[in-house]
């Protein structure tokens, strides 16, 4: 079963490319902090498109916890900073703290139980920078002990090849790391959080966008630092690899190298080539062709106008048979007025005029309803001879010959306008001129005449009703002629034509001969630059298709199901009973659906203020939230196993810091906590739920609460650092003894661990023997200065306080005695036992003064 984002992590990188398995590592070893240096190392993995079978050995799945486990000791043995070679820490079943000042060397032992844990983030672990590493060994040697269910002790040589070793990687750690990415929202009155790492899913997510963006900037880069090339002269393929069109494939490349050496025999094909190109094109077909359908269209042109006299001809005919019908029907139309007598009493019957009088009044009367007895203009009554004149103009109007007679003249009327409209419009240029000689041009000059002539006679028969007796124009020769000329014209075109389509495909054979030669010398020319040009093209056709790759939505479905898989109800209730224990029961815990986005889970853990005012945290508050949920998440596995602690309360105020430390001694984990902070301290050394032990071998027999160990980690100088004392070895006596043995040693060369162990001696010494042990000045910093004639004040023993000064400034000379004192006047052992000896008789004083009563 999983129980952290890292468990996910591990998973999916194991099947996926180097570079994700780096990126997935550092994201976890940093908690979603990967320095600049290790992005870059990605990103280059990435470019190179390196596989891999394994994942990287540095990260280990924080799987389930199988067993129980309890820390007995850590024992450096060499190889960590500058701390002191085989030192041990014997770790309480309940809990254990290790104070110091920052410099002290604390942080040497945080980052071996960190990296042996697997803790949030990789804490580097330097040599000793002061030994000289040719002489002496500097590598990583420490051993673990520790139990597992079977009360078993077992051993772990542990030398920093790996981190996260099984089965110590059940134990959890907290430090200021644990909060990156923890607080990721800040609404009006709710912040959201991320615990179990739910933070990195994002934080991978947005790096690979970063990836993806900077492969396309330094793709794009890579185009604006292309040379120029000139395509005029390259093929349509080679100028759409150029503009960008296509990707540069194997063969095109090989085309282009291929052509990088343009020898003198193909230069010399090319100007022969050249040559015969203009020859060719010197001669114009084209101009000719253009020449000769322009005589032609003028020829067209003359001909339309020719047979102009075929209408004028045909309108001879019409004429002459409109006028034929028109004197046949007139002659009926007078025959029938004959036989009707009432019509001769009348004048001029015979007139259109009074055809038309008696045509209209026809029209008239069917429009007027009257007797056939009354006229139709007068409305009189009509006798017996007008009512017979009547019947005679009826019988008229019906004739048939009159009817045929009205529509022959409407035919007459119409042909005179055709005549009329019709019109002949010769031009004849020179040019035409010459073509028909001087024959064919007074021929055409002749029928233009004979036009006119004929239609100026048919309008005047049209008029006078006179059958028209000219004869039709002919036009038969001269057409002939034209037409003659027309179709050597047409032949001439042809032969034009054809010229020109062999000039044409001449010219096309010769130009795709010379088009791969001007490309050869034009790829020759360019040679360098066609090189470079290429070369980056590889790179960045590599960084696009790098960049496609790229995608993160298995990323964030993967967040999606982890964060519904961690984020419980169960949970929530441990989380909001931590903030409770803190002091913070006006923040209210809430599982929500947020959807899923770039990483944001679907499920999500958020604290809103019950006040309903906006929640604004400070540093203080976030470290207390983080803490709270540390814990809640440690109260989720299934044992109780270590907790370690580095700095938990440096933004922590006093009252929060005591609610932690007793929260921490309720707990049912062995605790292990690393701290500079005084107040926090004694917090432990007060309560009622524990005690510091004064035997740290298993031979505490106090039954109040529970055990605490308690360690001072000392700087003894830059060569050694991370000391160990206990409580009840941080005593005078402890570091007189030292002293007096490295004093006993032959040959004498540790004059400088004398010099710090008898200033430990005198500082002690005032605490114990001035103060009474009232007043902690042995917690105070190194560079402090001791009021010595305030101290003659306090103890009138003034021949005490004198000789612990002169001691105290002796060996404070320098860096414990190493400085510039040292060399120009050092200390001899003879000076080194007159210490001790005048120590001794301080140290001892009450002893002998017991002994005497």
């Amino acid at each position: 079963m999983k129980n952290h984002a890292i468990d996910y992590l591990v998973e999916l990188a194991d099947e996926s490319p180097i570079w994700f398995k780096y990126l997935v590592q550092e994201t976890i070893l940093s908690n979603g902090n990967i320095s600049v240096e290790e992005l870059d190392h990605i990103y280059q993995l990435l470019k190179s498109s390196t596989a891999s079978d394994s994942f990287i050995s540095k990260v280990q799945s924080t799987a389930e916890d199988t067993c129980k486990i309890t820390l007995e000791k850590v024992t450096h043995k060499q190889g960590v900073n500058a701390l002191k070679e085989n030192e041990s820490i014997i770790f309480s079943n309940h809990v254990t703290i290790l104070f110091g000042l920052n410099g002290s060397g604390k942080s040497g032992y945080f980052k071996i139980l960190n990296e042996i844990a697997g803790g949030n983030e990789i804490k580097q672990i330097l040599p000793n920078i002061y030994k000289d590493t040719a002489l002496v060994p500097h590598n990583i040697d420490v051993d673990i002990h520790y139990l597992e269910d079977t009360q078993q002790t077992k051993c772990i040589n542990w030398k920093n090849e790996a981190r996260a070793i099984k089965p110590l990687n059940v134990i959890k750690v907290f430090d200021s790391s644990y909060l990156n990415g923890l607080l990721i929202k800040r609404e009006l009155d709710s912040t959201i959080v991320q615990p179990f790492g739910l933070h990195l899913f994002a934080y991978i997510i947005e790096k690979i966008e970063w990836l993806k963006n900077t492969l396309k900037n330094e793709a794009n880069y890579i185009v604006s630092k292309k040379p120029l090339i000139n395509i005029d002269k390259l093929s349509i393929n080679i100028k759409s690899l150029i503009n960008g069109d296509q990707f540069s494939t194997p063969e095109v490349k090989s085309y282009i190298e291929l052509r990088y050496e343009f020898p003198e025999d193909q230069n010399l094909n090319l100007r022969q080539i050249e040559e015969s190109i203009n020859n060719i094109q010197k001669f114009n077909y084209q101009d000719k062709i253009s020449i000769e359908k322009n005589k032609k269209v003028a020829l067209t042109n003359l001909l339309n106008e020719i047979r102009k006299c075929d209408n004028l001809n045909s309108s001879i005919e019409n004429t002459k048979k409109l006028i034929l019908d028109y004197k046949a029907y007139e002659n009926k139309s007078a025959q029938f007025r004959q036989q009707i007598a009432s019509l001769e009493l009348l004048p001029k019957t015979d007139s259109d005029d009074w055809k038309a009088f008696i045509k209209s009044g026809e029209t008239y009367s069917k429009t007027v309803e009257s007797s056939s007895k009354r006229c139709i203009y007068c409305n009189q009554i009509l006798n017996e001879d007008a009512i017979n004149l009547i019947k005679a103009y009826t019988a008229y109007l019906n004739n048939d010959s009159e009817i045929k007679l009205n529509e022959i003249r409407q035919y007459i009327e119409k042909i005179k306008i055709d005549i009329t409209n019709l019109n002949m419009n010769i031009a004849i240029s020179i040019e035409t001129e010459t073509l028909l000689g001087n024959v064919g041009t007074q021929k055409i000059r002749d029928i233009e005449q004979q036009f006119q002539k004929v239609k100026t006679e048919l309008i005047n028969n049209a008029n006078l009703k006179e059958t028209p007796e000219c004869a039709p124009i002919i036009t038969k020769e001269i057409i002939e002629l034209v037409n003659n000329i027309t179709y050597k014209i047409d032949f001439e075109i042809g032969e034009l034509n054809k010229s020109d389509s062999d000039k044409a495909e001449e010219i096309k054979e010769l130009l795709s001969k010379r088009e791969p030669l001007n490309e050869h010398k034009a790829i020759s020319e360019q040679k360098g630059n066609f090189i470079e040009w290429l070369k980056l093209d590889d790179n960045k056709n590599s960084l696009l298709l790098a960049s496609d790759s790229l995608n993160t939505r298995i990323v964030s479905n993967l967040a999606k199901k982890a964060a519904n898989e961690l984020l419980t109800e169960n949970l929530k209730n441990k989380f909001q009973e931590e903030l409770s224990r803190f002091g913070f029961s006006n923040l209210e815990v809430e599982l929500f659906d947020g959807g899923v986005t770039k990483g944001k889970a679907t499920t999500k853990l958020s604290i809103k203020n019950r006040d309903d005012i906006r929640l604004i945290l400070s540093e203080g508050e976030q470290k207390a939230i983080g803490l709270s949920l540390f814990i809640a998440e440690m109260r989720m596995h299934s044992y109780n196993n270590p907790m370690v602690f580095d700095d938990p309360v440096n933004s922590l105020d006093h009252k929060l810091a005591a609610k932690f430390a007793e929260r921490l001694l309720e707990l049912d984990s062995q605790i292990i906590v690393f701290t500079h902070h005084k107040l926090f301290l004694d917090n432990f050394g007060i309560s009622k739920n524990g005690h510091v032990c004064k035997n740290l071998n298993g031979g505490c027999n106090n039954t109040k609460g529970k055990h605490i160990f308690l360690y001072q980690i000392q700087d003894e100088g830059k060569h050694l650092k991370g000391v160990l004392r206990t409580k009840q070895e941080d005593r005078a006596i402890t570091y007189f003894n030292e002293a007096q043995n490295y004093l006993d040693e032959v040959p004498f060369a540790k004059s400088g661990e004398v010099a710090y162990k008898i200033r430990k001696t005198v500082e002690c010494a005032i605490d114990e023997k001035v103060f009474n042990n009232m007043i902690p000045t042995k917690y105070s910093s190194k560079n402090s200065r001791i009021p010595w004639e305030s101290l003659k004040k306090m103890n009138k023993n003034e021949e005490l306080i004198n000789t612990l000064k002169s001691i105290h400034d002796r060996v404070s000379g320098g860096d414990i005695h190493n400085g510039t004192e040292s060399g120009e006047n050092p200390i001899t052992k003879d000076e080194y036992k007159t210490m001790i000896s005048q120590l001794n008789a301080i140290i001892y004083s009450d002893q002998q003064e017991n002994e005497e009563i």
